[in-house]
Order: C-alpha cells, then sequence, then structure tokens
C-alpha cells in the first residue's frame, strides 16, 4: 500500500511539474516603452500577416471560415514594434492607449489566478485521494474527485480562454493612431 501511494506522489508531483513549466514557457514577453521618436512603427499579427490598419486588414484576411468582422473581433492578435514582440499591455502603453492597457494588465491578472487556483486544486484533489483512499474498499473520498475535477476544469478553462482582453480592432485602431505620429 506504501508503494501505492508513494506512486500516486510522484504523479502529481509529475503534474505540477509540467503545468509549472506550461505556465513558465507562456510567452511571458517584458513591458518596452517608448522614450524616443526613432522607435520603429507598431504592427498586429493575427496569425494571417502583420497588418497596421483596417485596409490592410481587409487585404490580409483571407480566411475561408471567418469574416472580416469575425477577425477584427478575435482577441487572438500579438502586437510588434518593428521586429520587438510586445505584450498586450506594453504595446496599449506604447501607443498612447492607457486605458486598454490597464484593462490588459487587469485581465493577465485574472487569468494568473485561474490558472493557479486550478493548479492547485487539481494537487490538492490527487493529494486528499493519495492519502485518504481506503484501497482496500476501493473509495475514494468524493471531495479528492471534486477538488481534482474542479482545478483540471479551471486549468482547461485558462487554456481555452483568449490571450488578450482587447481585440483585434482596437488594436489596429491603436497602430494606426500611432503610426500617424510626426516623428
Amino acid at each position: 500500500m506504501a508503494k501505492i501511494k508513494v506512486r500516486y506522489i510522484v504523479i502529481a508531483l509529475s503534474v505540477f511539474i509540467g503545468l509549472l513549466a506550461a505556465q513558465e514557457s507562456n510567452d511571458t514577453i517584458p513591458k518596452v516603452t517608448v522614450s524616443t521618436a526613432t522607435e520603429p512603427r507598431l504592427f498586429v499579427d493575427d496569425g494571417e500577416g502583420m497588418m497596421t490598419s483596417y485596409a490592410e486588414a481587409n487585404m490580409v484576411m483571407t480566411d475561408k471560415f471567418l469574416g472580416l468582422k469575425e477577425r477584427l473581433n478575435s482577441r487572438r492578435w500579438l502586437g510588434y514594434q518593428g521586429n520587438t514582440k510586445l505584450s498586450e499591455q506594453a504595446f496599449f502603453e506604447v501607443a498612447g492607449f492607457n486605458q486598454e492597457a490597464k484593462l490588459a494588465a487587469h485581465y493577465q491578472t485574472i487569468r494568473q489566478g485561474v490558472f493557479w487556483t486550478g493548479t492547485s486544486m487539481a494537487i490538492l484533489g490527487l493529494l486528499i485521494g493519495v492519502t485518504k483512499t481506503d484501497y482496500r474498499k476501493k473509495h475514494v473520498p468524493p471531495v479528492a474527485i471534486g477538488l481534482f475535477a474542479t482545478g483540471v476544469g479551471l486549468d482547461i478553462v485558462w487554456a481555452m480562454a483568449p490571450p488578450n482582453h482587447n481585440t483585434l480592432s482596437v488594436a489596429l485602431r491603436a497602430t494606426k493612431k500611432y503610426n500617424k505620429r510626426e516623428w
């Protein structure tokens, strides 16, 4: 019976380390600020191509399944300043859209909270299941199953949630405004 408990603890720790590695490998992009007028233009990449305006978006977006309206409402995009990838918050700070930058930071905080809550619940459920299971009767405590299932569910929600708070259309508006500045 002790071998079984050790095996489950090793599995639980392996799952935790895997989740931690997945979280750490998530593109955490450093904050970038603009201080000189020689900074490169802003671009947005939605997976179809780089763009700076709605006109370019209309030409670039040739997706057969989604129209322009659906793509502009998408929250899956990356911001760039020249060749430098920016986080959503840094992108809007550079563009001068401070309210959008604050919303992006708040959204990322919530996403991180959901991930760590889910991971903690899943691990706690595994640990309770390992330590409190009656192996002779093959009875796992319901609380262990509930915690584990809820934790896994929260991590699935985290994985499926869009990475950005603001839509592509807001990012394109910020890009257009920033790139029109007189240098």
